[in-house]
């Protein structure tokens, strides 16, 4: 366990709680909510990575920021397309940067994987049932659409608890 990647988890988990109520709400984010989980999620985030690199895992560092660029510059490109909202791609930024791996050791399944990675799989499945469910309410189609920050939170709080629970369940299915 790094302390420093379990307080920023912590405190990410409930700023993606406050974005996805506005953003259910008013369907808009407000820039403030962001602010606490960069001025104190940052440098705690920087204290982890030093941890990190000095407590002998320097080829992990290395790998979490050079997966991290790589995702960044994924979810800028697909806000810029339009995929999603300016709120969805900040909180993608902001956990690929300040959590990039497990906290801690989830309570169902363990893993080693990139915490980001899994947060996206898991959110996507989130994300499915939630368009389902929406086309589904009595025929309204987009009326009933959720924002996306539901099903990343939803996946964000998945995966921290929980870990990789996609593999847990597709190895039992195959």
């Amino acid at each position: 366990m790094i302390v420093p990647f379990t307080v920023t988890a912590l405190l990410l988990g409930m700023t993606f709680i406050a974005a996805a109520y506005q953003d259910v709400r008013e369907r808009y984010v407000n820039p403030k909510t962001w602010t606490a989980a960069l001025l104190i999620g940052v440098p705690v985030a920087v204290t982890g990575y030093v941890l990190l690199f000095f407590s002998g895992g320097g080829h992990y560092f290395m790998h979490f920021i050079w997966y991290s660029l790589g995702l960044t510059v994924l979810w800028v490109v697909l806000a810029e397309v339009r995929a999603f909202g300016g709120a969805d791609a900040k909180a993608l930024i902001f956990m690929t940067w300040l959590v990039p791996l497990f906290p801690f050791a989830p309570l169902y399944a363990p893993s080693v994987t990139y915490f980001p990675g899994m947060v996206l799989l898991n959110s996507i499945v989130f994300a499915v049932v939630a368009f389902v469910w929406g086309i589904t309410q009595k025929g309204a189609g987009w009326k009933y659409r959720v924002p996306l920050l539901v099903p990343i939170t939803l996946g964000y709080f998945t995966t921290l608890f929980f870990g990789d629970t996609l593999s847990v369940l597709f190895s039992s299915v195959l």
